[in-house]
C-alpha cells in the first residue's frame, strides 16, 4: 500500500527518509535467524528437538540438566531459563565463539522451559549452530538463503555493511537531537545486526504474510513455515 518514509534519516542536514534509507532492524534478525533454521531442519541438516550438544560438543551452560537437553527450538523461544546477560556482548566486544565460552558461568533466571524468557546470547548459539552444520558463517547464510532469493538486494547481515552505508539513518538520544554511534553488534550478530531499507523488508512481509512462498514458489515448506 505505501513503501516510504517519513522524518529525516539525518536531522542536522535535513535528508529524508526514503524507501532506500538503510535502518539497522535490530532484534528482527532474530526472525532471519529462525527462518534459516526453518530450512535447515527442512534439509535434513538440523532437528528442533535434538540437542544443541550434538552440534555444538563444547556447548556449556550453567545447570548441566539444560546442556545435555536444550535445543535449538529453545533457543528460538526464549524458553531455556537462562538470564539476560546483555551486559557480557555489550561491554565486552566477544566474539561468538568467546560468548559462547561465558555461557557456563552465567545464572538461570528460571526453570528450564518454565517461562518465557527474552535472550539474545541463545540465539548467538542457534546462530553457531547453523554454522557448524553448514560449515558458513551465519552472514552468508543470510544473504546467500534470505537476502538474495527474496531480492533484498540493499539489505545487509555485516554492521560494518550499514555502518559504511551512504544512505543510512542516524540513530539518536532520548532528546532526539544528539546522534548515538551504533552499538556493535558483531558478536550478537544472528540475534540483532541486519540492516534493510522500507523496499527490501517489504519483500520480507510479503513472504512471511503469503504462507512462506516468493512470487509463487516456495520459499518455506508449509510444515516447516507453520512450525
Amino acid at each position: 500500500i505505501f513503501t516510504g518514509g517519513l522524518g529525516y534519516r539525518d536531522l542536522a542536514q535535513k535528508l529524508p527518509i526514503t524507501a532506500s534509507t538503510l535502518f539497522s532492524i535490530g532484534s528482527n534478525t532474530k526472525a532471519f535467524t529462525g527462518v534459516i533454521a526453518a530450512q535447515l531442519v527442512d534439509e535434513g541438516l538440523l532437528e528442533w528437538e535434538t540437542p544443541l550438544i550434538h552440534y555444538i560438543p563444547e556447548l556449556k551452560l550453567k545447570e548441566d540438566y539444560v546442556t545435555r537437553h536444550v535445543t535449538i527450538a529453545d533457543a528460538l523461544n526464549h524458553s531455556t531459563g537462562l538470564g539476560r546477560h546483555d551486559d557480557i556482548w555489550k561491554y565486552n566486544n566477544l566474539s561468538r565463539e568467546e560468548i559462547l565460552a561465558a555461557l557456563a558461568d552465567l545464572d538461570f533466571s528460571s526453570s528450564f522451559r518454565n517461562s518465557f524468557n527474552y535472550n539474545n546470547l541463545m540465539y548467538v548459539v542457534a546462530g553457531i549452530a547453523q554454522e557448524r552444520v553448514t560449515a558458513q558463517s551465519w552472514e552468508s547464510l543470510v544473504e546467500e538463503r534470505i537476502l538474495k532469493p527474496l531480492d533484498m538486494h540493499n539489505s545487509f547481515a555485516y554492521q560494518a555493511e550499514f555502518i559504511n552505508a551512504p544512505e543510512r539513518a542516524l540513530g539518536y538520544q532520548e532528546d532526539g537531537v544528539t546522534i548515538a554511534p551504533p552499538v556493535d553488534l558483531s558478536g550478537i550478530a544472528p540475534a540483532g545486526s541486519i540492516s534493510s531499507t522500507p523496499q527490501d523488508i517489504a519483500n520480507w512481509l510479503h513472504k512471511l504474510v503469503n504462507n512462506g512462498q516468493h512470487k509463487g514458489a516456495a520459499f518455506l515448506s508449509e510444515s516447516e513455515y507453520n512450525y
